[in-house]
């Protein structure tokens, strides 16, 4: 969602039992835009956001009696149009959420969440100021890659959560994209 005057919506559907979807959330009850990811994560649902300049994008969680509250407003620079939470993913015990905000200069984090507390213990640079929109597990990693227009592609992982390799050297490319990359994750 890109404009206030949209509406954008959480909805649900039970397989084999309703045959039609139901509104479960409206988001802009949340003041965020439209809903960028989805996990589950200690039995709730959490909502990545992205949000309109001016407002920072959210995640939010909902509650096992269907109650949606703000469990993180993202921070860093003057919030950007579309800044969000692009991806989120699960590695051991910990929630992993990617930040991206096109403020200049731009931000891009990753957010640890253990159920409990939260930290940033990854905050791009060079490189790897990115819009990570993908993530995944492989070989014991977390992996987190990224890019936009005008931006290349962008690689990076950890196998603890805390420290962080930049991998982008290894991908192949110009310097200088004209298309927004596309990524794929093919498992054994």
């Amino acid at each position: 969602n890109q404009s206030d005057a949209a509406a954008s919506s959480i909805y649900y559907i039970r397989p084999n039992i309703d045959t039609a979807w139901t509104t479960d959330y409206t988001l802009t009850t949340s003041t965020v835009g439209g809903a960028t990811s989805l996990i589950s994560y200690g039995g709730q649902l959490f909502v990545g956001t992205d949000n309109v300049a001016g407002s920072f994008a959210k995640v939010l969680v909902r509650s096992s009696v269907g109650a949606y509250t703000t469990s993180l407003t993202a921070t860093g620079g003057t919030a950007a149009v579309n800044n969000g939470f692009l991806s989120m993913i699960n590695f051991g015990t910990n929630l992993y959420a990617a930040y991206w905000n096109n403020d200049a200069p731009a931000i891009a984090k990753v957010y640890k969440f253990d159920n409990s507390s939260l930290t940033t213990p990854y905050s791009g640079s060079a490189l790897t100021l990115r819009p990570y929109m993908l993530s995944f597990l492989a070989n014991n990693y977390l992996y987190v890659a990224g890019g936009g227009m005008g931006l290349r592609a962008s690689l990076i992982r950890t196998a603890d959560g805390t420290n962080w390799s930049d991998l982008t050297a290894y991908l192949a490319g110009p310097i200088t994209e004209t298309a927004l990359p596309l990524y794929g994750v093919v498992g054994s």
